[in-house]
């Protein structure tokens, strides 16, 4: 005895060697103890559990990535706010202005 509990279910085969998993799976590797939080322990076959366990992966990664999704677009609006104040600024201060018109400015560069 390997002090694992036989399985319930004889009426699935197991899809390794075809036998019922209540006449195999005590004895194999694959068939593990899963306990979650405060429930006691559930016996049953990784192999079988190994999908679950992606869905299970993809919504962790999904909920841990849109927080950092949020904050990325939070930085990347504020980048763009200060870009269009700084364009801003410049336009208004790269030509000289008077009563709401820009002033010409005369080119004396050729002499």
């Amino acid at each position: 005895m390997t002090g694992k509990p036989i399985s319930p279910r004889s009426d699935i085969n197991c899809p390794f060697n075809g036998k019922a998993l209540s006449k195999v799976c005590h004895k194999c590797a694959l068939y593990v103890s899963i306990q979650q939080g405060d429930n006691p322990p559930v016996w049953d076959c990784s192999f079988a559990l190994t999908p679950l366990y992606m869905l299970q992966m993809g919504k962790v990664f999904h909920d841990g990535t849109s927080g950092m999704q949020a904050s990325i677009e939070s930085f990347r609006n504020e980048m763009v706010r200060s870009n269009q104040q700084a364009v801003q600024v410049i336009a208004a201060t790269a030509l000289p202005w008077r009563n709401g018109r820009a002033i010409e400015i005369e080119d004396h560069s050729n002499g």
